[in-house]
């Protein structure tokens, strides 16, 4: 069997292409997704030991959470002690955040503090300029320099404590799990620039002592003052403290390699489904073969370990395959994605297990698919082996089960998806969430099953209704009905693909228009512009305004700032501003109300449902309102209420204006603060808010996501191509004779040529169809059963876009029947029917 084995890896090689192709897409999409898990853990491991870079040790009372809390703040007590010993040079981490502002209100959004380390502690790394060294200097992440439009030299505000500083220099930021972007002061300046400090941790080196030893005099030290404390799980050494940090990582990383392994696995599957319909095309390609060895002396055991053995050698060599391929996508997406700044760690952040578990994974769908096809070459009768089969009635019984078992399936999951959707959580609890996806999952697979056995009658139904005028259609259709098991897995392995962009494509653009509707409703206004000086905007900086880029439409309203007295003043300015109604129909998204006489319109995070009147008050007058929630910022009054309390005020109030703007459709991040940076050049002491940067950032996620899962999903669809190709053109050796006769009744090349590509059009067309319909489907679902509360769900079809994969979908199955369909109409009629296989 040795020698057989041999021959038939040489003599069948070629047909197990397709095979090779499918699984070693599968595995290094797999080892790809194992490398970027792996790149997680590795930036994590970084960082963490960046924190004690330099040092022998550490004070730490966050890494254990089991410590006696009747002492507070233990590090910072440590600390107070230790700063006196000579001995001792340590470095304190401080716990805070603080917000980078420009002029103009655009932000940073809350980062940590942090200051620079003296030799030998380490500093982050720097991108660009210097590290600070002046005591009005910072260092700011890398992407703060486009989110505020800011350069080195440049000055910005920290709003915690209401001071500017002068960037120095911008640091290096890694996609990492821990990674934390960083506001980087001065050595030493933190204790002195913030008075609620609090010191989470300090690294430190003892002089005269390394390691072990340099913990152990801390870690005496430290019991001198809080004797009744376990020392040793808060003063650890700096290789125990990673080690102890990664373990708390370690405890997410399923989590997060579940994630990061669906579309992988949904590549598996795909392959699974191609290499079994290669598998079962072959066996029935070589039951001649087989059946003489059976009678030539070999059992059933031997024939079924021979195609085993082919399977291993053929899993092994393509999971080889996949690992090299793996391999340099997953360096290359680790290093792109920054997440692994250097290359060589790029690549080695690729864990071991990995490597092991993609060869193992490759293998063993090699397996899966083909262990039913090597018991049935071992159970064939040689005298039935021998005999001609009619492709029409093979595996009737089977594909029957198969109809039971996808019938049984794909009730369970309905009835999954029902229990979901009749509860009251539905739509707001993750519970729901997770018993609709894990029901659409079962239901899905059922369905999938459902269609190896409905997909041959349709295509066979279309080829009698369309082709009665043509006989290469109508032929076609028979085709696809006469090898069912063939048709129904190239068309499922299709429908996969396709269902699976479709939904994507339906349920992030869904998401996208009931995010930015909620936004539109919430937040209606794209950009409102104000000064920080107690006065209106003049002509000219409206006129300003109305020319500058991006900007479609504005409209100017009187408001009025007030002594805030006992109300409530969110931003500390000193003073309440009160808006006059306006027409904002042209500049807001959606409709604005005007409020009635007698009512004051509040700003949603002003208002309380709770108080149902307001009451403003200047001196011994007052004026009361009824309450209603607006959209609109501040308070808005209607004309006749807002003179009225204008004139109660008198002199105490301080005349003002708002400028709404509408801006263009459709900007990027980068556009909306080019308006706004611009916006801010044509009015004095700006103060710009709105919703367009908000809007923009959202799109961008939902895009982001939708591509990189477009891109993922594409791995799958290339995999089911594959299998479109391989099918079509085993099936053609397979009719070799069966064309022939057809050529020697009279058919030309091109009308075979045709037949073929028709049989292709009728299996990608009905997947395409059924395609599109589920994606719609469980995109819908999905869109419905995300745990997002009580907000407006809007279901949206970009018909173009689900079009154009569709259409991609459609002409790449067509294309892959190219070449099978040239060398079928090569094939000699003489030299086919001569051929007896």
């Amino acid at each position: 069997m040795k020698g057989l084995l041999s021959a038939n890896m040489k003599s069948h090689g070629s047909r197990y292409r397709a095979t090779v192709i499918a699984v070693a897409l599968a595995v290094a999409f797999i080892l790809t997704a194992f490398g970027l898990a792996g790149a997680l853990q590795y930036s994590a491991k970084a960082s963490v030991a960046s924190n004690v870079l330099g040092a022998d040790g550490i004070i730490s009372d966050v890494v254990y959470q089991d410590l006696d809390d009747s002492v507070q703040n233990p590090t910072d007590k440590i600390w107070e002690h230790l700063k006196n010993d000579p001995k001792v040079h340590g470095e304190p981490i401080y716990v805070g955040i603080e917000e980078v502002t420009v002029p103009g209100g655009a932000d940073s959004g809350f980062l940590r503090i942090a200051q620079v380390r003296p030799e030998p502690f380490g500093n982050p790394k720097l991108a660009e300029g210097k590290l600070p060294a002046a005591s009005d200097e910072v260092a700011l992440p890398e992407f703060v320099k486009a989110n505020l439009s800011v350069k080195v030299g440049s000055k910005v505000k920290m709003t915690g404590i209401d001071r500017e500083f002068k960037i120095s220099g911008f640091t290096e930021v890694e996609n990492g799990i821990n990674s934390a972007p960083s506001i980087l002061y001065a050595a030493g300046q933190i204790p002195k620039l913030y008075e609620d400090r609090y010191v989470s941790e300090v690294v430190f080196n003892v002089d005269g002592k390394k390691g072990d030893a340099a913990v152990e005099y801390v870690r005496a030290e430290a019991h001198k003052i809080l004797p009744d404390l376990d020392t040793d799980k808060i003063v650890l050494s700096s290789e125990k403290y990673v080690e102890k940090q990664m373990e708390d990582i370690a405890e997410g990383m399923p989590a997060v390699l579940a994630v990061v392994l669906v579309f992988p696995g949904i590549a598996a599957v795909t392959a699974i489904i191609v290499i079994s319909t290669t598998f079962q095309v072959m066996l029935a390609q070589r039951k001649r073969e087989l059946a003489l060895l059976r009678a030539i002396g070999a059992d059933a055991r031997q024939i079924r370990g021979l195609m085993i053995k082919e399977n291993l050698i053929v899993g092994l060599l393509a999971s080889i395959a996949g690992l090299l391929l793996g391999a340099v996508s997953s360096t290359l997406l680790n290093k792109f994605t920054k997440i692994v700044p250097e290359w060589a760690d790029a690549f080695l952040a690729i864990p071991l297990w990995g490597y092991a578990s993609a060869l193992a994974i490759g293998v063993l769908i090699t397996l899966i698919a083909g262990i039913r096809p090597a018991f049935q070459a071992g159970n064939l009768s040689p005298m039935v082996a021998l005999e001609p089969v009619d492709s029409a009635a093979v595996q009737k019984s089977k594909r029957l089960t198969r109809l039971i078992f996808g019938i049984v399936i794909t009730g369970i999951g309905l009835a999954c998806i029902t229990i979901a959707t009749v509860s009251p959580d539905f739509g707001k609890e993750a519970a729901q969430f997770g018993l609709a996806f894990l029901g659409g999952m079962v239901s899905f697979i059922g369905v999938l099953m459902l269609l190896t056995w409905l997909v041959p009658y349709i295509t066979r139904g279309i080829g009698k209704l369309i082709g009665k005028n043509s006989v290469t259609f109508q032929m076609a259709g028979e085709n696809t009905w006469r090898n069912p098991a063939r048709t129904g897995a190239t068309g499922t392995a299709l429908v996969l693909g396709i269902t699976l962009v479709t939904m994507m494509i339906v349920g992030a653009k869904s998401v996208e228009t009931s995010v930015l509707t909620e936004i539109d409703e919430k937040r209606p206004i794209d950009l409102i512009v104000s000064t920080e000086d107690n006065r209106p905007l003049t002509d000219a900086e409206i006129t300003a305004i109305n020319k500058t880029e991006n900007v479609t439409q504005v409209a100017v309203t009187k408001a009025l700032r007030v002594p805030a007295g006992d109300e409530a003043d969110p931003m500390g300015n000193g003073y309440i501003q009160i808006n006059e109604a306006a027409d904002l129909s042209k500049v807001a998204h959606t409709d604005v109300a005007t409020p009635p006489e007698g009512t004051v319109a509040v700003d949603g995070w002003l208002y309380d449902p709770d108080e149902g009147t307001k009451q403003f008050s200047a001196g011994d007058k007052s004026m009361t309102f009824a309450v209603q929630a607006a959209h609109t910022p501040n308070y808005t009054l209607s004309s006749k209420d807002f003179e009225a309390v204008r004139a109660m005020y008198g002199e105490e109030a301080v005349d003002s204006s708002v400028a709404f703007v509408r801006i263009k459709d459709g900007l990027s991040i980068s556009q909306v603060l080019e308006t706004r940076n611009n916006l801010m050049d044509k009015v004095q002491a700006p103060q710009i808010g709105g919703s367009a940067l908000e809007r923009a950032a959202m799109v961008l996620a939902i895009k982001s996501m939708l591509i990189a899962t477009v891109v993922m999903l594409a791995v799958s669809v290339l995999v089911a191509l594959v299998g479109v190709t391989n099918t079509l053109a085993l099936s053609v050796v397979e009719r070799r004779r069966e064309n022939a006769m057809v050529r020697a009744l009279g058919m030309t090349k091109g009308d075979l040529r045709r037949m073929i590509t028709w049989e292709t059009v009728l299996i990608a067309g009905v997947a395409t169809v059924v395609g599109v319909a589920m994606g719609i489907g469980y995109g819908a679902l999905g869109l419905h059963a995300l745990p997002i509360g009580e907000a407006t769900r809007h279901l949206v079809i970009p018909w173009d876009q689900v079009a154009v994969a569709a259409l991609i979908s459609f002409l790449a199955a067509l294309l892959a029947s190219i070449m099978p369909a040239r060398l079928a109409a090569k094939a000699s009629p003489v030299e086919a029917l001569a051929d007896v296989g």
